[in-house]
C-alpha cells in the first residue's frame, strides 16, 4: 500500500525507492529518470505481489501508459521491451 500512495497523479513515480538496490538510471533515461522510477516500481508488483494483483492492477496499467508516453515524447518508445526486462532484473 506505501507503493501504491507513492504514486504521482499522472501515474508516475518519483525516486529513489525504498526498495531498490540501486537508484541508477540507465544512460538512455537520464533526462526522464521518472521512467525508470515507475518501471521499477511496476515490476517490483508483478514480482512480489501477485496475490495482490486485483488491488494494483489498474494502478500499473496508468502507470504503463505513462511510460509509453514518455517513451513516445523521448523518441525511445522502441526501448520499451528492453527497459522492462532491465527493470524486472534490477528488482
Amino acid at each position: 500500500m506505501d507503493l501504491i500512495r507513492m504514486q504521482n497523479a499522472n501515474g508516475s513515480w518519483n525516486g529513489p525507492l525504498p526498495f531498490a538496490t540501486s537508484s541508477k538510471v540507465p544512460d538512455e533515461l537520464a533526462a526522464i529518470p521518472n521512467v525508470w522510477f515507475t518501471l521499477l516500481v511496476v515490476a517490483k508488483f508483478n514480482k512480489d505481489f501477485t496475490d495482490k494483483k486485483t488491488q494494483w492492477q489498474q494502478i500499473v496499467i496508468k502507470a504503463i501508459k505513462w511510460i509509453k508516453s514518455q517513451l513516445a515524447t523521448a523518441s525511445l518508445t522502441d526501448q520499451y521491451d528492453s527497459l522492462k526486462s532491465k527493470s524486472e532484473s534490477t528488482v
